[in-house]
């Protein structure tokens, strides 16, 4: 998906959250793909790019911080102590970032991102 324009491919887990409506790709060329799930109140961006910096767009401070392992990756997570708002990590040469509104269990958050690649 993108991955024509993007110039790589990003894998996800094969299910959608079931409160999806809509669901939006978008690509920018030989650099990021990102897609946003949408529905019920709630939106989930994921993102991935060449490199290995912060590709989450989001420069809000948290009141919790913390880098948990996924799959042999350091994750860093942000949020609340009970909802992760933002995670970003880096693998094999490309860099991840999951933004979720209004946040996600820390449980589900390791499982989506040990299924992105």
């Amino acid at each position: 998906m993108g991955q024509e324009m993007a110039g790589f491919s990003l894998e996800l887990p094969e299910r959608n959250p079931n409160w999806v409506d809509q669901t939006t790709i978008r690509a920018i060329d030989s650099a990021l793909i990102e897609v946003t799930y949408e529905g019920q109140g709630r939106e989930l961006t994921i993102r991935k790019g060449a490199g290995s910096g912060d590709i989450s767009g989001d420069y809000n401070a948290y009141g919790h911080e913390e880098t948990v392992v996924v799959d042999g990756c350091r994750v860093t997570v942000k949020g609340t102590e009970r909802k992760v708002a933002v995670a970003v990590w880096a693998r094999d040469g490309y860099t991840y970032a999951v933004s979720a509104v209004p946040g996600m269990e820390l449980e589900e958050l390791t499982a989506l991102a040990a299924a992105i690649r």
